[in-house]
């Protein structure tokens, strides 16, 4: 979403196009000619290397999509990057993953397929942009006190005599961790987005907490989404857990 050229770090490196994720919806086919004039007209232009930051477990481009649909539909297979060292609105970065993600625009290869007129683009993608900050997407993805951490990965699953019980609905999921017929905890995920997905109100023990933790994160990420976790900065017993169960910094 940025619209000046990014700081780049010094070092580059080669990256194989399928590995990227973008963060737009589509191309514009006019500036798709222009790229790839001047890219058939000069092929060493593509060495100018290609933003990326690391969001949420994906190597993410933050600028350059043109050139890397125009790369793509010419048969290149790797590229150069560099880290983007911009402080930028990651919120958006993130929230553009989950409009991507549900549209189906997972990779170059499928961004380099929606090519649209001009006056699409503007509708599809600008206007929207323009948009994202009232969508709620957005306003959950904003890191404001509390810091928000990830996780991508399954948790080993909580003992057998653990039983999860959910209430599937629309926008939450409350849930309840069972040991035999009693509720030893409880809490809910909250789907604000396509793409991640919210642990959030846990009523627990200590000792039941980490049980918890991994049943609600498998569920989320057996449905294929990405699970985050809020916590406050200074709490360090539910810190030393999400470290434990790999959860990392989503920003």
């Amino acid at each position: 979403m940025s619209i000046t050229q990014p700081h780049l770090s010094r070092e580059i490196f080669q990256m194989e196009l399928c590995r990227l994720t973008p963060s737009q919806l589509c191309i514009s086919a006019e500036k798709l000619a222009r790229v790839n004039r001047w890219f058939r007209g000069n092929p060493d232009n593509l060495q100018t290397p290609l933003p990326v930051k690391r969001l949420a477990g994906r190597l993410l481009l933050t600028d350059g999509h043109t050139r890397c649909a125009a790369a793509w539909q010419a048969g290149v297979e790797r590229v150069p990057c560099a880290w983007d060292l911009d402080d930028l609105d990651w919120a958006a970065y993130a929230a553009d993953i989950s409009l991507c993600a549900e549209a189906g625009v997972t990779s170059v290869a499928q961004l380099a397929r929606r090519v649209v007129s001009p006056a699409e683009y503007k509708a599809q993608w600008l206007d929207l942009c323009d948009q994202l900050y009232q969508q709620s997407c957005y306003q959950a993805l904003r890191q404001r006190d509390d810091l928000l951490f990830f996780t991508n990965r399954p948790l080993p699953p909580p003992p057998e005599a653990f039983r999860l019980s959910a209430e599937p609905g629309g926008a939450r999921e409350m849930c309840r961790l069972l040991l035999g017929d009693a509720v030893v905890a409880c809490g809910c995920i909250e789907k604000f987005s396509y793409a991640f997905w919210e642990i959030a109100r846990l009523q627990a023990c200590p000792e039941a907490l980490p049980f918890l933790l991994a049943a609600l994160t498998n569920r989320v990420v057996s449905r294929g989404k990405t699970a985050l976790f809020r916590a406050r900065p200074g709490d360090d017993a539910t810190l030393r857990l999400l470290a434990q169960c790999g959860y990392e910094k989503l920003y």
